[in-house]
């Protein structure tokens, strides 16, 4: 009797995560689903790559929370609003199976820790593609991921990028569909074996 194959599970996506307590509830610079509230453990995520106005001009972190609402806050509302945990807490300890259902391999960091130079590095064009920021943002309306290099646009009040070209590739839509009809415009030569102009003494 033939035996069930178990297919090997796909890697997780390592993230760093700071966990940390909000100390009020209050309006945080930002973008996010849904606003912290007091006494609320929030999970943190440095290095996510983030819509460039969220990092250069509200220099601004990921976060996602219990219950799976996330967006972003800027770096000094939170170190002054919240108090940092660590992720041995009880409180911090659902968030591991939370990330592992999401596909993603947490490694804590503590606040303090975080190199803020590289954080607020602007993405260039590395001619890679970055899957985290469109797995962490899939299931909310803040952003939509470029196509070529996954750079998160920041979207508009309809849930629609409000850029027409990536800020980081500088990719877009209408110079995928320019270089596609240019691509259908090249005429595609045909080349038949038996017409070749060679002989066989050719290639004695």
């Amino acid at each position: 009797m033939a035996s069930l194959v178990e297919f090997p599970q796909a890697p997780l996506t390592p993230i760093m995560v700071s966990f940390m307590r909000c100390r009020e509830s209050r309006q945080f610079l930002g973008s996010y689903e849904a606003r912290p509230g007091a006494g609320d453990v929030v999970a943190f995520i440095p290095y996510l790559d983030l819509p460039n106005y969220a990092l250069d001009e509200e220099r601004a972190i990921a976060f996602i929370d219990s219950d799976g609402f996330r967006g972003w806050i800027a770096k000094d509302d939170v170190s002054t609003h919240f108090d940092i945990m660590i992720p041995e807490h009880e409180k911090c300890h659902p968030y591991f199976g939370l990330f592992e259902r999401q596909g993603w391999e947490a490694t804590p960091i503590m606040w303090s820790a975080i190199d803020w130079n590289k954080h607020f590095q602007l993405r260039t064009d590395d001619e890679a593609y970055d899957m985290t920021p469109n797995a962490f943002f899939a299931e909310c309306d803040l952003t939509t991921a470029c196509e070529w290099c996954g750079h998160p646009m920041m979207n508009d009040g309809r849930g629609k990028p409000k850029q027409d070209k990536c800020e980081a590739c500088q990719w877009s839509k209408a110079d995928e569909e320019k270089d596609r009809k240019q691509r259908e415009a090249i005429p595609v030569i045909q080349f038949n074996e038996n017409e070749t102009g060679f002989s066989g003494e050719d290639w004695a």
